[in-house]
């Protein structure tokens, strides 16, 4: 029985069940999906691969109608199609989306289509136009970027939302590791918004900018304004380099966990000397190979810092399945799944058994007691100013 109050009943393809509407497609309505899906999956196989390629800053070399690869020779790319010469093998663009860069079949095609194939309501809303347009970004450039010299926005962010030391975020300001930008989007609901970013400009072999990785300062905005800027040079992360040679490599999921991995390594003591320290901005394979490409790491200790979670596990076993000399450094899931995480519970109980010790010197003043306990001088030093330079 329908209940009116429910509105006007169901349109034929649905039915209700215990009160909810469920999709039930008519075989008509199968086959249309099945079409469209087909389509769907062909206009991704078609895309220009080396548009593709050129959008996320991959280098490649125009020769005539086709592309070569800037650093394989013999890997050329022509319309939708890669020819791996030296490899004797070739492929179309989603292919070679699934082949060489991680995605699944199915995220290729909502890559390149932004479809889901999944998802039978968007494949039945598709229409032979809707299928996005690859546009080619031109190179990124700081200069293009509206940087901010007041930087209290940010500082206030890493410091008491984020708990990183002032004196490590001064530090990176001082260096030209941390920059504010503002920007202005409008809402959904028609308002207009300004924000102001957390900018890590992320530095090339030769220490030039090459992109940017970017954070939000405020909650509403930090889903749209967390990524990397548009035009940012791929295989590339945001990277602290701590006294050359280099002889150690780490790897994290973001700038803050980097950040956060070294405040926590100087509590302890640990030196951080002869060190590169590189976020991902994700989990991505291109920036873990191409960072130990091109800064001459080949045969330098590489640690995986990534986060303590499915994801990040997943990702250690592909990394391992490629280099089996890394080495895995994870947080300790009671202190939280991330680095940032990590260090917020460390600095957390850091300071409620400082306020113990505290409360136990003052007793002891005040009875005149001669001896203060002897663990309190230690603890308060965990407070000192912490300069990341070594």
């Amino acid at each position: 029985m329908y209940l009116g109050i429910l509105g006007a009943p169901p349109k034929i393809g649905y039915h209700m069940e215990k009160g909810h509407i469920i999709m039930k497609n008519t075989e008509k309505e199968r086959d249309t999906i099945e079409r469209k899906r087909k389509e769907i999956i062909d206009k991704a196989r078609k895309a220009n691969l080396a548009d593709y390629l050129m959008s996320k800053g991959v280098r490649l070399v125009r020769n005539g109608r086709r592309y070569k690869d800037a650093e394989h020779n013999s890997l050329v790319f022509t319309d939708n199609m890669y020819y791996w010469n030296k490899k004797q093998e070739s492929g179309n663009t989603v292919d070679y989306l699934t082949r060489y860069i991680g995605f699944s079949f199915n995220g290729a095609i909502r890559e390149l289509t932004g479809v889901d194939i999944t998802n039978e309501a968007e494949v039945l809303r598709y229409t032979p136009g809707g299928i996005k347009n690859i546009v080619v970004p031109k190179a990124f450039s700081i200069d293009d970027l509206t940087l901010e010299t007041d930087m209290r926005r940010s500082a206030a962010y890493l410091t008491k939302t984020r708990h990183i030391d002032s004196a490590i975020i001064q530090k990176l300001i001082d260096t030209k590791l941390l920059y504010q930008q503002q920007v202005s989007y409008r809402a959904e609901d028609g308002r207009s918004i300004e924000a102001h970013n957390i900018v890590f400009p992320i530095y090339d072999e030769k220490r030039q900018i090459v992109g940017a990785e970017t954070a939000g300062t405020l909650s509403y905005s930090d889903k749209r304004f967390k990524g990397i800027s548009e035009g940012s040079k791929y295989g590339y992360g945001y990277n602290i380099m701590v006294s050359p040679p280099i002889m150690k490599t780490y790897f994290f999921e973001s700038a803050i966990d980097l950040i956060s991995f070294v405040e926590l390594e100087h509590r302890k003591g640990n030196p951080l000397s002869n060190s590169l320290f590189i976020s991902m901005a994700g989990l991505k394979t291109a920036v873990f190979e191409g960072m130990i490409k091109m800064f001459n790491c080949e045969d330098a200790e590489k640690y995986l810092c990534v986060d303590n979670d499915e994801a990040g596990r997943n990702f250690t076993a592909l990394i391992k399945g490629k280099c089996d000399d890394v080495r895995l450094l994870l947080p300790d899931n009671h202190q939280g799944k991330d680095w940032n995480e990590h260090l917020r519970d460390t600095k957390t109980h850091n300071t409620a058994n400082l306020d113990e010790w505290k409360y136990k010197i003052q007793t002891a003043k005040k009875n005149n007691m001669s001896k203060i306990p002897e663990s309190s001088k230690n603890r308060m030093q965990t407070d000192k100013i912490i300069d990341i330079s070594d």
